[in-house]
């Protein structure tokens, strides 16, 4: 059963316009982020960067993970070993968003306008899919400012591949939300080309399947189910392309997982300072999956067990600062929060100081950032 069509139907003006109208609001994002992290850059980082520059507008950019990128645009995935666990989509993408722009576009450049279209994407995809699960016009806007407030949301911003894999796993969803089943696919092949936790997106999908068919074991034997292997291309075709440049073709799920246990074995998780935030976002993301099933029943099991499988993800792989970027793509919050707007009106000032909370905690942790921290 495709959750979206009734309202989707019945509004297909405001559909139209949805285009324009979240444009407008990610380019006051993605300025208000480039002025803000241009005015706090001290130049720390920019000698790596320095033979892109136009100007000092976009330097903040490349911190963390940036380095990575950067050495994957120069010189493939030869030299450190390290570097299989950095997906290949990203890069590509800048390269040819450079290719288009006849070599008048720089990396930072390239990445910026990458990532102002793939958040752009992303909102458009969560503004959908949040009118499927609320009733009144304004809460899926509240629903889309939950995505932008979130902490780690200036990773949208940053010289990473963040912003295409939320662009993607959104709209894979949104098609599966749809029964668009050969669309999601083709959002989900590249998407496993960009991180490895793009299988809990495959999961999420396949339990909406699952779920649209009135959780039926019977539709597990569907020609349909096969859309689901068929997603794993793009993980297949970066295996093989390590094979070929390195001989290591799953050299990028054994650097993740010695990542993750190096992060869980030197106990980055033990003192509280600076671990608070962090681990409030992941409670936040426990509770929120727990209530999705509370509130929608059979509708909100695909989100909650995607929300839960995140955090147990999300809690082995990461730093306390990563946190903040992993938690990013857990739409289930999102939804959780328009969901308790409508049926909860007495946490309204509550929701509203979450979300301030959040903004102010993002401009926090982005000030860490562009004056030379680690960003995970």
């Amino acid at each position: 059963m495709d959750i979206l069509a009734p309202r989707r139907a019945a509004a297909p003006a405001v559909q139209r316009d949805d285009h324009l109208q979240v444009l407008a609001v990610v380019l006051l994002w993605q300025v208000a982020m480039t002025l803000c992290g241009a005015l706090l850059d001290p130049g720390t980082g920019r000698s790596a960067a320095a033979n892109w520059l136009v100007d000092g507008l976009l330097g903040h950019t490349f911190r963390g993970d940036s380095e990575w990128f950067n050495r994957i645009l120069t010189q493939g995935y030869q030299g450190d070993p390290r570097i299989s666990a950095f997906y290949p989509l990203f890069p590509l993408c800048v390269d040819l968003v450079r290719l288009l722009g006849l070599g008048q576009v720089d990396a930072l450049g390239a990445a910026w306008l990458l990532n102002t279209v793939a958040t752009w994407l992303a909102v458009l995809a969560l503004l959908r899919i949040a009118r499927g699960f609320c009733t009144q016009p304004a809460t899926p806007w509240l629903v889309v400012a939950g995505l932008l407030t979130v902490p780690g949301a200036f990773f949208l911003h940053m010289f990473s591949s963040e912003a295409l894999f939320v662009a993607l796993g959104f709209w894979a969803y949104l098609f599966a939300l749809r029964g668009q089943w050969a669309r999601m696919a083709l959002c989900l092949i590249p998407l496993t080309a960009c991180r490895l936790t793009a299988v809990l997106f495959v999961v999420l999908c396949f339990l909406e399947f699952w779920r649209a068919c009135g959780w039926r074991p019977r539709a597990l034997l569907s020609r349909r189910l096969l859309w689901f292997p068929v997603s794993f291309l793009g993980f297949a075709g970066y295996a093989a392309w390590l094979a070929l440049s390195t001989g290591d073709a799953l050299g990028m799920v054994g650097r993740q997982l010695g990542s993750a246990w190096e992060v869980f074995a030197a106990g980055h998780w033990q003192g509280f300072g600076e671990e608070v935030v962090p681990l409030a976002g992941l409670v936040l993301l426990a509770v929120a999956s727990v209530y999705l099933i509370s509130a929608l029943g059979s509708a909100g099991v695909p989100l909650a067990v995607f929300g839960l499988a995140s955090f147990v993800v999300v809690a082995v792989n990461s730093d306390v600062v990563s946190v903040h970027r992993d938690l990013v793509p857990c739409l289930g919050m999102y939804v959780a929060l328009g969901v308790l707007w409508e049926r909860r009106p007495s946490w309204r000032p509550a929701t509203v100081a979450a979300l301030m909370l959040g903004a102010s905690v993002q401009i926090s942790v982005l000030c860490t950032i562009v004056a030379g921290s680690w960003a995970g």
